[in-house]
């Protein structure tokens, strides 16, 4: 809890009223929030990806049994 709040009052501070020290963790907090949404558009990504796959590969599976059976 200490540590949200803390979060909190760093981020209501204005940018100029901020020292070098706060900043540099307002940085590495961003940065920590920009990576978890890039990680989660990457696994969205990877999982459409490997859907699209294996759809594929059902559809040529598909046609290859209909084809046979003709």
């Amino acid at each position: 809890m200490k540590v949200n709040s803390t979060y909190n009052e760093l981020f209501k501070k204005p940018l100029e009223e901020r020292s070098d020290r706060e900043l540099l963790y307002t940085r590495i907090i961003l940065q920590r929030e920009a990576n978890k949404r890039l990680q989660a558009i990457d696994n969205n990504l990877k999982f459409f990806f490997y859907l699209t796959v294996f759809g594929l590969i059902v559809a040529i599976l598909a046609y290859i049994v209909m084809e046979s059976n003709s």
